[in-house]
């Protein structure tokens, strides 16, 4: 049951570049997407040399927000034809997704002397050439461009400069808590609640009265369907802010769940 009140993660919008060649189908509108996924690999187990069948695939994982099976279908897309526009800028656009701006600099170079009047295409790569300088080296810069990405619904992109900020905290407190309960939000954005839970149960391990850890894994809990446990942390939100009115009605609503059982 996904939570009603989070924003669901945008999916990438498709291919802005050149009108497909002949033949090949057009993406459908959004809700549709899986079922593009679907029917561009079978058009690709048919013929896999297919590389504008590959791209079509690469575009509606992205559009789903897989990035990673977007990278790797665009990178096959572009082995079997070194030339093809589209093929080099999924790739790159997935790889800055991702993170990669060591990836998707080069992808995004090829695209841009194949098309060099493309606007998104210049800015991608300026983007990527960006972040290669001023890539964060430690933490509060790291937390400082996940916050810039996070506000702009980057979430992918923004877990990974959490990550690297994570990964430079050692076992101390310091940041690591507030790095952690941001990680969550965009796992819990995302609507990947398994992670949310684990980064809030690091947070609460250094430091066990942290409301929001307990109200953000509370909210994780109650939308992977884990009522007694959800209710357990609303509680516990309550003992520590007994005026914390998402709590108070996360607690009515685990009441009414367990009613329903």
């Amino acid at each position: 049951m996904r939570d009603p009140r989070l924003t669901p993660l945008s999916p990438a919008p498709p291919d802005p570049l050149p009108p497909r060649a002949p033949g090949v189908p057009p993406l459908p509108a959004r809700p549709q997407y899986a079922d593009a996924l679907a029917w561009y690999e079978r058009a690709v187990e048919k013929d896999p040399g297919d590389y504008k069948a590959l791209t079509n695939l690469a575009a509606a994982a992205a559009a789903l927000g897989d990035h990673e099976r977007s990278f790797r279908e665009a990178q096959r897309a572009v082995a079997l034809d070194a030339g093809w526009l589209k093929g080099y800028f999924r790739a790159g656009d997935s790889a800055l997704r991702l993170g990669r701006p060591g990836d998707a600099a080069p992808l995004l170079e090829r695209a841009a002397a194949l098309d060099p009047d493309s606007e998104r295409i210049r800015a991608l790569l300026a983007e990527a050439r960006d972040l290669l300088r001023g890539r964060p080296e430690d933490v509060a810069a790291c937390k400082e461009a996940g916050n810039a990405r996070f506000r702009r619904g980057e979430y992918a992109e923004a877990i990974a400069l959490y990550s690297k900020g994570i990964g430079m905290c050692g076992a101390g407190a310091g940041e690591l808590p507030v790095l952690l309960l941001n990680r969550a939000e965009c796992h819990r954005q995302s609507g990947d609640y398994r992670r949310v839970v684990e980064d809030c149960t690091r947070a609460l391990e250094l430091d066990a009265t942290s409301v929001k850890a307990l109200l953000r894994r509370a909210l994780a809990l109650e939308a992977s369907e884990k009522f007694n446990a959800a209710l357990a942390d609303f509680k516990g939100v309550i003992r520590l802010d007994p005026n914390n009115r998402l709590a108070s009605e996360g607690m009515r609503r685990m009441h009414v769940a367990a009613a329903a059982v």
